[in-house]
């Protein structure tokens, strides 16, 4: 989807917006985690909420390197994340596109295991309460079995 659709779109349950990556990174880290958790997510950094472009500031390698270290020291399982930078009216937009991942339950380490754990509600992150916690872990063991299933009948030629 090319950039000016998306920018029609409203913030969603796999769509967040962000001006700039704020100070305190745990409300970035709550939409990871729960995008990671549900049916995956995109955060487009240097787009206002009413979604107007004011691009990113920072060197976008720079950027990549600092959210990639804090995303390794702040989330467990380690989620599937990408970045990547977008063009438009002469502003950079960094993009990062958050897989739903086979590990669940995702959480964040500094709220643990059982309290870390966050899930996309329409536009916001809410702190998943024990049944969801409980269907992301069932979640994770159908994956883990669905793949034991699979992996003998796959044949190489």
């Amino acid at each position: 989807m090319k950039i000016q659709e998306i920018l029609k779109q409203p913030q969603s349950k796999t769509l967040e917006f962000k001006k700039e990556i704020p100070k305190n990174r745990q409300n970035l880290l709550k939409t990871l985690v729960a995008f990671a958790n549900g049916a995956e997510g995109n955060v487009y950094v240097g787009v206002n909420d009413d979604r107007t472009v004011t691009g990113i500031k920072e060197e976008p390698f720079d950027l990549e390197e600092k959210l990639a270290s804090i995303i390794y020291d702040s989330i467990l399982p380690i989620p599937n994340v990408f970045f990547q930078t977008a063009a438009f009216e002469n502003k950079v937009i960094f993009i990062i596109r958050v897989l739903s991942g086979a590990n669940k339950p995702y959480y964040l380490k500094k709220l643990g295991p059982e309290d870390g754990i966050f899930v996309r509600v329409g536009s916001t992150n809410r702190k998943a309460n024990s049944q969801g916690a409980a269907e992301l872990r069932r979640q994770a063991e159908i994956s883990v079995l669905t793949r034991k299933l699979i992996s003998p009948l796959i044949v190489i030629f």
